[in-house]
Order: C-alpha cells, then structure tokens, then sequence
C-alpha cells in the first residue's frame, strides 16, 4: 500500500473537500492519432491550466499538488518561472539527481561550455537502505482531524534531464515505522520549504481523489452518453459546479446548525 492507498482506504474518514473550479477536456493519444491531431498531454494541459490560474491570481501563493504523473522536468522547469508558484509531486526513487553546479574559480579560465550539473547523487533507493541516510520522526497533518508520525529524511538536489533545463528541488523521503504504507519520495520546488509542510500539502491532494470517485458514482462524470465533444465539454464543467455549489451550500448550512446549537 502507499500513501495514496491508504487514503483510499477509508475515504469517509477525510474532512477536507476538494472541489473543483477549473476543469479541461484532455482526450487521449489515441482519439487525436485518429483524427489525425496533434497530441497535447496531460503535463501540456497542466502548464496551460497552472499559467492560467497564475494570470488570475498574480499576488497570490500558489501551491500545485500533483500525483507522479507530473513528476516531469519539462513542466516544473516552466512552472518555477512562475513567481510564487511552487508545486509538490511523487517522485521516483531512481530519479537522476545531481549536486548543484560548482562555481568557478576566479582567474581561472576554463574551455568549454558551461557545465549545468554538479556531481550525481546517490539515488534515493539507496538513500532508503542506507544505515547513513539521517531519519526524523515528525508529526504531520494526515488529514483535517488527525496527526501522524512518520519518519523522513530529507535533501536538496539538481534534477536534470539532458536537453531540459534543470530544476532546483528538496527531496523527501517518508516511511512509516507500523508498515501500513511503503516508502515514498516527494519533491517541492521550493528548497527552503519544511519537509514536514511539503508531506502536509502533499496530504491534502486526497480529497480529490475522493471527490473524483464520488462525482463518477453519483453525478455520472466520465458516463455520460453524449458522443459530442461540445457536449461533454458542457456537461462536466456543469456536474462539477453542481457539486461544488451543493457542497458549499451544505457546509454553510452545516455551520449555522452548528452555531445555532451552541447559543441554545
């Protein structure tokens, strides 16, 4: 099981709500290579949808969690352009992360083009088995009523792919002593961020996991039968509003018996 299983396990247990307010229909590899269209992924749409909700919200902090689907160089080196967007996903633990560049040393001048990586580091299977590998217990929010303690270790790195800009990140690897879920690595794009903060925000991505499975089950999402495009465009985007509409609502209402109970 891993950490993802495991809030899968009890999805009724989560107090936190993910609700949609921005959404786009990404048809696959397939349905584009049979009309004969340009494939855009899932990270495409995912840069679009992360530099749109940027321009909406310049001055605000913006933390994008993700699953490892876009544990991708390409994306987070466009989206740490960004100003005050920072973004957390999985990340693998054979991933290829090198020690940031050295600098050179004055009055020295070296041939060549500029190196854009340091020495490799070991990988972060290794840095599991490792005895020398220095581990924390710490407590984290593991959803919006409980806390946890989970042991982690932690770095910062250069993750660098050939012909990709290399990007700055602090790795984190958690494992959990009670065995209920394997040993994870997640990275941030902010170095100076906690680690115990990034697990946390990596946390509260699970309810969306729950809400996509409620919105299929009883809203049909990804059922419906229209064979239109233009209709499934319309109809998501409107079965997602409802849901969020409905559960605004209803935690409105929720706090107002709340507060009436407390006066009487």
């Amino acid at each position: 099981m891993d950490l993802d299983d495991a809030a899968d396990a009890d999805p009724l247990g989560w107090t936190g709500v993910g609700l949609a307010f921005l959404t786009v229909l990404a048809p696959s590899e397939r349905y584009h290579d049979q009309r004969k269209k340009t494939h855009k992924t899932i990270t495409d749409w995912a840069r679009q949808m992360i530099r749109q909700v940027h321009r909406w919200l310049s001055d605000r902090a913006l933390v994008i969690v993700g699953d490892r689907s876009y544990a991708v160089v390409a994306l987070l080196a466009n989206v740490v352009r960004l100003p005050l967007v920072n973004m957390v996903t999985r990340l693998r633990l054979d991933a290829a992360l090198y020690d940031p560049v050295p600098k050179r040393e004055v009055g020295k001048n070296k041939k060549g083009r500029p190196a854009v990586k340091g020495p490799r580091q070991p990988t972060l299977a290794k840095r599991l088995v490792d005895s020398n590998t220095v581990w924390e217990e710490r407590t984290v929010a593991w959803d919006g009523s409980i806390t946890r303690t989970v042991e982690i270790a932690t770095g910062t790195a250069l993750w660098y792919h050939r012909g990709i800009p290399p990007v700055l990140i602090r790795w984190v690897l958690v494992r959990d002593s009670e065995g209920t879920f394997t040993s994870q690595a997640i990275l941030c794009t902010d170095q100076k961020a906690d680690p115990a903060q990034i697990l946390a925000w990596f946390v509260i991505r699970w309810p969306v996991e729950v809400t996509t499975r409620g919105v299929r089950t009883h809203l049909g999402v990804e059922t419906q039968r229209q064979w239109s495009d233009l209709a499934i465009l319309r109809t998501t985007p409107a079965l997602l509003t409802l849901l969020t509409n409905d559960t605004g609502n209803g935690m409105g209402e929720y706090e107002n018996t709340r507060i009436r109970g407390k006066r009487r």
